[in-house]
């Protein structure tokens, strides 16, 4: 009397899927295509290179005040 139904081909198991994309890998790749956020990371990243880099090639140090120079104009030497 009562059958029983035979499942459909669609809905049936057709083996393992990938693993479901993580958040993170999501906006990973959507950094990755945007132009603007690829060159303000590059901007930042010369930046803060700049700010360890710079006491290595710049030897004077900024807060030195020379009281005795006070009246001398700019020069070259």
């Amino acid at each position: 009397m009562t059958e029983t139904p035979k499942p459909i081909a669609a809905l049936a198991d057709t083996g393992p899927t990938a693993p479901p994309r993580s958040q993170w890998r999501d906006v990973w790749d959507q950094f990755r295509s945007h132009r603007g956020a690829l060159i303000g990371s590059v901007v930042l990243i010369l930046i803060i290179a700049a700010v360890f880099l710079g006491p290595l090639v710049w030897p004077y140090d900024a807060t030195f005040i020379d009281i005795r120079a006070r009246n001398q104009g700019p020069s070259w030497t």
